[in-house]
């Protein structure tokens, strides 16, 4: 009775840890159920704002095929010689951009199809036939801009300004400038016509214009959207003066006419020097948006980055405080197996004495009593 009285109480003492210990490694359940969540949520966006970067990367590229093709155009239309060395050279880049991320874009085939379209474009041509030939290059163009948008994700991009952002830059710019480089070929051809001939090309102009107009009024909104969105406080100083850049250099392309008749002659430099200022006005402004843009994304994916090492950090904390108190109880219980071992009485007896000797015999009966 003595002995169940004495141990009892060690006994209930030695559950406590022992609940302890399971307590704190069932908690480990819904600390691992959110780690995955928040990792495989984290990852995904990480993968998301990649391939996001990868549609910039290609745009940006893209951008300067359509600044060559446009050049090009505008000096078939205007009668002169096509310089290729700069079409040819955004050519080549944008092969080599295409070759390494084209595929992850979905985006080669559209490309291949672009390629050998400029490749087989004239470089001498009546005007008619040079703006039908570039027009069909235009389109396709236009169409790869808008895959690479879909495919990369930014049209779905979750952030309203870096959605705002390439909306502008990657959407709203390049038909713009597009719209802007047709209307100087129509300003251009009316110019170079026979007087009788001009008053032909009113309508076309009036098109050409409202078309060029469009996309800046989208543009200029989708800008300032951007910049009430985000929380930088140097995006619109990055941003609002190259805006208005544009806007003026579109503004003075627009205002020309070639077919008023009580108006001074409209000359091909006078065009070529507007159509010069929105291109430039345009590369500077699409520069700017697209490094704010993928500035933007880096910062995302660092911040996911930076998020997952934390659930890692987290997960660890809880493994360890889960563990800590287990180990205790295993090493509490080696211990008492290894005291319990050390002090338990011998159930075979007292030794018996050795043979001879009655000193020693009388010890042993004694013991055995």
């Amino acid at each position: 009775m003595t002995s169940a009285m004495r141990t009892s109480p060690g006994g209930a003492g030695r559950r406590h840890p022992v609940l302890r210990a399971l307590l704190a490694l069932a908690l480990l359940v819904p600390t691992g159920v959110l780690f995955v969540q928040v990792w495989t949520s984290r990852s995904a966006d990480l993968a998301y704002a990649a391939k996001e970067r990868l549609g910039v990367e290609y745009l940006i590229t893209l951008r300067r095929v359509a600044t060559g093709l446009a050049d090009n155009a505008s000096a078939v239309v205007a009668g002169r010689t096509v310089g290729a060395d700069a079409l040819a050279t955004a050519v080549a880049d944008m092969g080599a951009v295409d070759r390494r991320i084209g595929g992850d874009l979905r985006a080669t085939q559209r490309w291949a199809g672009l390629r050998t379209k400029i490749e087989s474009l004239p470089v001498a041509a009546d005007p008619a036939a040079g703006m039908a030939a570039y027009g069909e290059a235009t389109d396709l163009l236009t169409a790869l801009f808008e895959a690479v948008r879909t495919e990369s994700g930014l049209v779905r991009d979750p952030d309203a300004d870096a959605y705002f952002l390439q909306d502008a830059a990657a959407q709203e710019l390049p038909e713009a400038v597009i719209a802007a480089g047709h209307l100087a070929d129509v300003l251009t051809t009316a110019a170079r016509a026979r007087p009788a001939d001009r008053a032909g090309w009113a309508g076309d102009e009036t098109v050409a214009r409202a078309a060029a107009l469009s996309p800046v009024r989208d543009l200029a909104d989708d800008v300032r959207s951007a910049v009430d969105e985000s929380r930088s406080r140097t995006l619109g100083e990055a941003l609002l003066s190259r805006v208005d850049r544009f806007r003026r250099a579109i503004d003075a392309l627009t205002g020309m006419s070639a077919v008023k008749p009580d108006g001074p002659r409209l000359t091909t430099e006078q065009i070529g020097s507007a159509r010069t200022e929105v291109q430039a006005a345009a590369a500077d402004l699409a520069a700017t948006m697209f490094t704010q843009l993928d500035g933007q994304l880096r910062d995302r994916a660092d911040r996911l980055r930076a998020e997952r090492l934390t659930a890692v950090g987290a997960m660890a904390l809880a493994v360890l405080m889960a563990v800590t108190p287990a180990l205790g109880v295993a090493v509490r219980a080696g211990r008492h197996r290894r005291r319990a071992t050390r002090w338990a009485p011998d159930e075979r007896g007292p030794t018996p004495p050795p043979a001879g000797g009655e000193q020693p015999e009388r010890e042993w009966a004694r013991a055995a009593r």
